[in-house]
């Protein structure tokens, strides 16, 4: 296992590298399919893809839309 390694149960820091990685990017419009997408593409996430779960990317859009009204 990779230190520091993401999992798809791990909203809330994913959604802290795909605000990092897509800073430009309003997670409300994100369809869920580029989400997934992006996810599978930051350089920590460890998880398997056929894992995803809808749910899963619902948590990490809201952790996401979270912290873009910050």
């Amino acid at each position: 296992m990779v230190k520091n390694s993401l999992y798809w149960d791990d909203a809330y820091p994913i959604a802290q590298q795909l605000q990092r990685a897509h800073s430009q990017a309003d997670p409300i419009q994100v369809d869920f399919a580029v989400l997934r997408e992006w996810v599978i593409q930051l350089p920590e996430f460890a998880d398997a893809p056929t894992l995803a779960q809808l749910t899963m990317l619902e948590d990490i859009q809201r952790e996401w839309i979270d912290l873009f009204k910050e």
